[in-house]
């Protein structure tokens, strides 16, 4: 009879590992980052867990935060390379001396592992999205948690945490309620979150102030480390979910059950507000997935669960939407002439090559061919351009049977990616400060503003054909690198409506908002739009709503 080994490689600290490998994309935090930060947060000591030095441990990269018991993962730096032909690569810190030698091997020093200016050895992420931990009903009122109790805790199996009041967690006629709770319910270290997704910054640093939420660069990496691992590896042995197309991470996104392979099931929660929720239900227990190596972004026990459960907003990208504008006239003709109020309006964005997005309350013929789609400006002459769509092709209204009258705005607006100097611990969740992330001040002090090539139908999915996705820049200062790095596509060409598998048919869907907080990875109920390189632009700072959370990371150079 023939024997199978699997070969297991000798753990090095910091060590990536090799794509399609054993314990590839987690790793062995440095002894002396992880003694340093001890040292200076002694009542918030991060500890390795059994097997955490052993790649074929379960635990392995994965550490307890000591007073809450989170669960967080060490991912090492690593050099990064993507291909044209939308395949990449990943080489552990060693193999190069630096990153000029890197980038002249077409390497990248991925953006994930900058903060504060410096380049980082590596960052801790949430094993799992957050449950409410440190609150019994001794220290609930009727309005949510007293001060300074409950925590956004990375944990198995706990009942997950949203950004509406809907899951708060609360005294009801003197009774626990005994909901899973939600953002306003983590108030340790005298926090007090709102239940907006803005409020989830707050929510996370309840477990220390050097948490942030989980970062647009890192929700890439864990896209990009996921399809790398995939592309090497030989069936299912180091990559459960290889043997599924799509390949990748399995999870909650059709009520308890994946939509790809039905073999993988959630848990149902136990608390009195998912739990009783009517079947099929919504969200499960956090790593609540059987298999779990199913779920993760390497499909081994020792990775980062990815489940689908709720949306996660991804901190790092921001916008300023221009107020929408009424659509004065548009002629009927080959190449439509659309005049708007004024183009010239504060933080306008209406120039040649810019997006627009057509909105507004009108129905009918003028609806169906404009209404909800982003346009290329072109032409543009005062208060009056022509609208290119996807294809490049100026729109074409010589076919419709009646003149436009009104029920139609142009929305446009410019968008902002966070610069390699800010540490993002310090970030606020607010709209008016210097270390706010959303607002013109610190959009100003925080961020740089980048164009994004968005042109296309509301709802795209990722890949088209053969062309290009991620751009492989290696120069941080090119915009197609930050583009890359945040997870964007590097321009409308990416994308389709039919999509791809290699990208999971993963949807994006494209929006112009001001304030924006960025989604990724998908939800309960969403199917075959749910995936690691799902993106969502249509949410606000202020939204509020259960299907939504947030992920905790920590940088500890």
């Amino acid at each position: 009879m023939k024997r199978y080994y699997i070969k297991r490689r000798k753990a090095k600290v910091n060590d990536i590992g090799i794509p399609g490998g054993i314990g590839f994309g987690v790793g062995i935090c440095p002894l002396g980052l992880l003694a340093s930060y001890n040292s200076a947060n002694p009542t918030e000591p991060i500890n390795p867990m059994s097997g955490y030095d052993d790649p074929a441990s379960e635990n392995y990269g994965n550490y307890k935060v000591g007073h809450d018991g989170s669960i967080i993962v060490w991912n090492p730096f690593g050099w990064a390379k993507k291909n044209a032909d939308n395949t990449g690569d990943v080489k552990p810190e060693w193999y190069f001396t630096d990153e000029t030698a890197a980038n002249a091997a077409g390497y990248f020093l991925p953006r994930v592992f900058i903060n504060g200016g410096a380049v980082q050895r590596g960052v801790f992420i949430d094993k799992y999205k957050p449950s409410l931990t440190g609150v019994t009903a001794a220290e609930l009122d009727s309005s949510g948690s007293l001060a300074n109790k409950g925590i956004a805790s990375s944990i198995k199996l706990g009942n997950p945490i949203g950004s509406a009041a809907d899951t708060l967690r609360k005294l009801v006629t003197g009774s626990d309620n005994l909901y899973a709770g939600c953002f306003a319910n983590c108030r340790f270290n005298s926090k007090t979150p709102t239940n907006t997704l803005g409020g989830g910054i707050d929510a996370i640093k309840s477990r220390g102030a050097s948490y942030h939420v989980m970062t647009a660069f890192a929700g890439e990496w864990i896209r990009f480390i996921q399809k790398i691992h995939q592309q090497a590896a030989v069936g299912t042995t180091l990559c459960a979910w290889n043997g599924i197309t799509p390949a990748e991470p399995r999870g909650n996104n059709n009520y308890g059950v994946d939509y790809y392979d039905t073999g993988v099931t959630y848990q149902a929660c136990d608390d009195q507000y998912w739990g009783t929720r009517t079947p099929p239900m919504e969200a499960r227990k956090s790593g609540g997935g059987i298999p779990f190596n199913k779920t993760t972004h390497n499909g081994q026990n020792c990775g980062i669960c990815i489940d689908a459960n709720q949306w996660e907003f991804l901190l790092g990208i921001s916008s300023l939407a221009e107020a929408a504008q009424n659509i004065v006239s548009i002629t009927r003709e080959a190449e439509a002439v659309f005049t708007i109020t004024n183009a010239a309006a504060t933080n306008s964005n209406y120039a040649n090559g810019k997006p627009v997005q057509i909105a507004g309350t009108k129905t009918g013929e003028w609806a169906t061919l404009l209404k909800n789609i982003i346009f290329t400006i072109s032409d543009l002459s005062g208060n009056t351009f022509k609208l290119k769509n996807k294809t490049g092709a100026y729109v074409n209204t010589s076919a419709l049977t009646a003149d436009y009258d009104t029920g139609l705005t142009t929305i446009t607006g410019k968008f902002y990616v966070l610069k390699e100097s800010v540490d993002v611990k310090n970030i606020t969740s607010g709209t008016s400060g210097a270390t706010d992330h959303w607002g013109a001040t610190g959009l100003a002090a925080m961020f740089d503003e980048i164009d994004i090539d968005m042109c296309g139908a509301f709802a795209m999915q990722l890949g088209n054909g053969s062309n290009q996705v991620f751009s492989g820049e290696t120069d941080r200062t090119n915009a197609a690198y930050k583009l890359s790095q945040a997870g964007i596509p590097m321009n409308k060409d990416a994308y389709s409506a039919a999509g791809s598998a290699v990208f999971g048919y993963d949807y994006n869907y494209i929006n112009i908002v001001s304030n924006v907080a960025l989604l990724g990875f998908g939800g309960w109920n969403d199917t075959s739009h749910a995936g690691p390189g799902a993106r969502a632009w249509t949410n606000y700072r202020t939204n509020t709503n259960r299907y939504n959370s947030v992920r905790g990371g920590l940088f500890i150079g």
